[in-house]
């Protein structure tokens, strides 16, 4: 995927998994609602911790089965399946920073929408700020785990002996 559909896919990500949360607990709650869901949304440390933690293992287990040489078929069915389970686990990163980058934009957009008379830019420039760079963060997470999907996954044993069992 393009840097520009990488883009795209991050806005619409971010838009329907952290700002629209936000923005429908206050219009079908109240304030008290609206805090429980940003509390929620920005998680816990633990969670964020072993969210990294899975990524980060998902990187290594994808770079073991890529680089390095596996010598029998039963060692490299091991590893093409751990690397397909941490490749499921592994996202956890990438969905707690859009529901972080959605929040730190949904907040103050919905602060200026509610209570125009009380909004100052000064108070929320820091949210915007940091939405933005977490933003940016995302789709560069997002880009490095789907290059290391695609294009370090390849597993050729595999395909050959597809393409050779299906040749007469």
């Amino acid at each position: 995927m393009t840097w520009k559909g990488r883009f795209w896919t991050e806005f619409w990500a971010v838009l329907l998994l952290g700002c629209l949360p936000v923005a429908f607990s206050y219009w079908y709650g109240n304030v008290a609602e609206l805090t429980k869901t940003m509390d929620s949304l920005l998680s816990s440390g633990f969670i964020a911790n072993y969210s990294i933690a899975l990524s980060l293992v998902f990187f290594a287990v994808a770079a073991i089965e890529r680089f390095l040489w596996k010598r029998t078929e039963a060692s490299r069915s091991f590893w093409a399946f751990v690397s397909d389970v941490f490749t499921e686990v592994g996202t956890g990163l990438i969905v707690f920073l859009r529901l972080g980058v959605g929040a730190m934009i949904a907040f103050p957009t919905l602060w200026f929408f509610v209570e125009p008379e009380s909004f100052e830019l000064k108070k929320v420039v820091h949210f915007y700020m940091g939405g933005v760079f977490t933003f940016f963060v995302t789709l560069l997470v997002s880009y490095g785990y789907e290059y290391v999907k695609i294009k370090w996954r390849r597993r050729p044993w595999i395909d050959s002996s597809l393409s050779r069992s299906a040749s007469p």
